[in-house]
C-alpha cells in the first residue's frame, strides 16, 4: 500500500510569498504533486491547505480552488484540519466543505485503522486564531481510546496536523504541538499497535521515536525551491512501514 502525503499548502490568491514560504505559486505545486503520486493508493492531507489573508470571503475561496483540484484527480483524499484551514471558515462549515464524518474520525484501508484528530483548540475549547495554541480535549481523548480499543484492525495510524512527539518541555514548550501531547501519546502506547504517527505543521518536518512509536512530521509543499511531499509505504501483514520524503530532508530528532 502506499500512500501519498501532502502538508501545508498554504495556497493563498491574495497573500504574497514570505519567509520562503511560496503561497501563490502552490496550485501549481499541488498540480505537480497529484502528477508525481498518481501510482499510490490514495492520498492524506496533513492540512493547512489555505493560508489565510484576513478575508474570510477570499479564503473561503481559496479553499475550494485548492480542493477543486483535488476532486479532478482519482486518488481518494482523506482530510485533515490545519489551523489555517479554519481561518476560511467556521468548523462545522469546514466538515462540510471538506466531506468529512466530522472534524475527528477514523477509517479503514485493509486491516489498518487510521485515525485522524483535530488538536485545533485550545484547553477552554476556544478556537484561537494563534498557530503556537492547540489542545485535544478530555472527550476526544476518550473517543480515541475507545477506538483503538476495538479489534477490527491489526494496527492503527494516527494523523493530526499538529505534532505529538515529547520535544517540549514544561520549561521549553514545543509551540508545534497541544499542551497536551503527553496525554495524547499515553492513549496512543496503551494501545500497543500504533507504530507510526503522522502530522504537518512544523514546515521544515521532524523524525522522532517516542517509546516504540515513530512520530513523523512532513515537510511543507509550500517552502523553499523544492517539491516536498512523502511517499508512505505499508506492509499491512508485517507491520512494516516507511516513508520515503521527496524534497526537503527530514532528520532524526534525538534530542
Amino acid at each position: 500500500m502506499k500512500v501519498a502525503l501532502l502538508a501545508d499548502l498554504h495556497y493563498s490568491s491574495a497573500v504574497s510569498d514570505y519567509d520562503g514560504r511560496r503561497t501563490s505559486g502552490a496550485l501549481d505545486r499541488l498540480d505537480r504533486f497529484i502528477t508525481e503520486v498518481s501510482g499510490c493508493d490514495f492520498i492524506l492531507n496533513l492540512g493547512d491547505l489555505v493560508n489565510g489573508s484576513g478575508s474570510r470571503d477570499i479564503d473561503r475561496s481559496d479553499l475550494r480552488r485548492a480542493l477543486k483540484a483535488l476532486d479532478a484527480q482519482p486518488l481518494t483524499v482523506y482530510h485533515t484540519i490545519g489551523n489555517h484551514d479554519l481561518w476560511a471558515m467556521p468548523r462545522d462549515e469546514l466538515v462540510s466543505v471538506l466531506g468529512l464524518p466530522a472534524a475527528d474520525y477514523s477509517f479503514k484501508r485493509g486491516d489498518i485503522r487510521f485515525i485522524v484528530l483535530d488538536a485545533n483548540y485550545s484547553a477552554d475549547g476556544s478556537s484561537p486564531r494563534d498557530w503556537t495554541v492547540a489542545h485535544v480535549s478530555e472527550s476526544r481523548l476518550v473517543w480515541l481510546d475507545r477506538v483503538l480499543s476495538r479489534e477490527d484492525f491489526k494496527w492503527a495510524i494516527i494523523v493530526c496536523h499538529h505534532c505529538l512527539d515529547d520535544l517540549g518541555t514544561p520549561e521549553n514548550p514545543d509551540f508545534y504541538a497541544p499542551d497536551n501531547a503527553a496525554e495524547v501519546r499515553a492513549v496512543i502506547e496503551k494501545c500497543g499497535k500504533v507504530p507510526l504517527v503522522l502530522s504537518g505543521h512544523c514546515h521544515e518536518g521532524r523524525l522522532r521515536p517516542v517509546n516504540g512509536v515513530m512520530y513523523y512530521t512532513q515537510p511543507a509543499i509550500c517552502e523553499g525551491d523544492v517539491l516536498s511531499f512523502g511517499i508512505l509505504e505499508l506492509d499491512p501483514d508485517s507491520r512494516k512501514c516507511g516513508v520515503e520524503p521527496h524534497g526537503l530532508k527530514v532528520k532524526p530528532r534525538l534530542d
